[in-house]
């Protein structure tokens, strides 16, 4: 679970990334402003990523965890966004 704070859920994407020990970072999935969500085909059958407005939570819910998927988990977003086409952060 992942609690955001200074900008709503509703106008924003949260990705979720992994990192398992010694290795680089892998790209879980993202869920969109209207809730929809995005997987990696690799973990499609897996995952599932859903938010809470009201609550500013995102959660990650993976199936079938195995040893591999040891790893340090994060949720992110983006810092810039383009408003009256002009770039902000």
């Amino acid at each position: 679970t992942c609690t955001v704070s200074g900008f709503e859920l509703t106008s924003y994407y949260v990705y979720w990334i992994r990192q398992p020990p010694g290795k680089g970072l892998e790209w879980i999935g993202l869920v969109v402003e209207d809730g929809s969500a995005i997987i990696a085909d690799s973990l499609k059958n897996r995952v599932t990523i859903t938010k809470d407005n009201g609550k500013k939570k995102v959660y990650l819910q993976m199936n079938g965890m195995e040893v591999k998927d040891t790893a340090v988990y994060y949720c992110v977003s983006d810092t810039v966004t383009e408003e009256n086409e002009e770039v902000r952060q």
